[in-house]
């Protein structure tokens, strides 16, 4: 699995938009995807215009699949002038436990999460 951590500086005044454009991204990566596990949104404690995105992608291949997606291309042309500088972007790997796969984890959750978007 391969997880990516994306930071956002949002300008203030276009902290609204940002949302519900980025939700509309989320709900059509974890939903259309099949490389996609997770997508999450969370905002910043102390900085309420700092966005991260958390998403979990199958393999490399499921990463940059996500990128020519309609949903994607949509939020990325609506979002452009909504943040001050480029985001900074982390990859990283998931690490297996010897106990159990995290592999069929995430797809256990992923059947979920896509079963409440649908409903």
């Amino acid at each position: 699995m391969i997880g990516i951590f994306v930071t956002f500086n949002v300008k203030p005044e276009f902290l609204e938009q940002f949302m519900d454009a980025s939700y509309g991204d989320a709900a059509g990566s974890v939903g259309n995807e099949p490389g996609c596990f997770r997508f999450d949104i969370m905002t910043d404690q102390r900085i309420s215009t700092r966005i991260y995105f958390y998403e979990v992608y199958k393999d490399q291949a499921a990463v940059d699949a996500h990128i020519t997606y309609p949903h994607y291309l949509k939020w990325k042309s609506e979002v452009a002038d909504y943040i001050e500088h480029d985001p900074q972007i982390i990859f990283m790997e998931s690490a297996e436990f010897p106990l159990y796969s995290s592999a069929e984890l995430w797809i256990n959750q992923k059947n979920h999460m896509v079963d409440e978007i649908k409903s």
